[in-house]
C-alpha cells in the first residue's frame, strides 16, 4: 500500500468517525456577545469610515445596544421565527441590531442600502416580512416598496 492510499485511508477513518457536537439550542447574541462581555470584555468592533471616523465597542457595548434592540422588537410585537429586513450602512448599529434581533428571534434578512423599492417590496414579499429596519437614507424607498402592495 502506497504512502497517499494509506493517508486517504486514515482520512477516511477519521471523516467516518467525525461528529458534530450540535447544542439543542444556539443563539450567537446570547452565546457569544453576552459571554464575552461577561468573561472577557474587550474590543468587539473597531470601525473606521471612509473619513477616519472611528468608534470602537466593547463586547459590553454590543451586549447592551442589542439589548435594547432585542427588548423594542419584542415590545412592536415582532416574535421569534419572524422576518425582518434589515436596511441599514455598514455602520456599528448594523451589528447592534442583526444580534438584537437574533437575541428575539427574529429571522434576519440583512439587505442593502442600495436597493429600489421593487427590490424591497420582493423581498418583503418573498420572505414574508413582519418589519423593516431602515436608516433616514432608506425611508423613501421603504415608503415606495411598500405602496406597491
Amino acid at each position: 500500500m502506497s504512502a497517499l492510499e494509506q493517508q486517504l485511508g486514515a482520512y477516511r477513518r477519521q471523516a467516518e468517525a467525525f461528529r458534530w457536537d450540535v447544542p439543542d439550542t444556539f443563539n450567537f447574541g446570547r452565546d457569544v456577545v453576552d459571554r464575552h462581555a461577561r468573561e472577557a470584555d474587550g474590543p468587539a468592533l473597531c470601525w473606521r469610515d471612509a473619513a477616519g471616523a472611528a468608534r470602537d465597542l466593547r463586547w459590553s457595548d454590543v451586549r447592551s445596544g442589542s439589548n435594547r434592540v432585542a427588548q423594542l422588537v419584542r415590545a412592536l410585537g415582532i416574535r421569534p421565527g419572524s422576518p425582518v429586513i434589515v436596511l441599514l450602512p455598514r455602520v456599528p448599529e448594523w451589528h447592534l441590531v442583526l444580534v438584537g434581533l437574533l437575541k428575539a428571534g427574529a429571522l434576519v434578512i440583512p439587505s442593502a442600502v442600495s436597493l429600489r423599492p421593487k427590490d424591497i417590496a420582493y423581498r418583503a414579499q418573498h420572505s414574508g416580512a413582519v418589519a423593516v429596519i431602515a436608516g433616514p437614507e432608506s425611508i423613501a424607498a421603504v415608503d415606495a416598496a411598500s405602496a406597491r402592495k
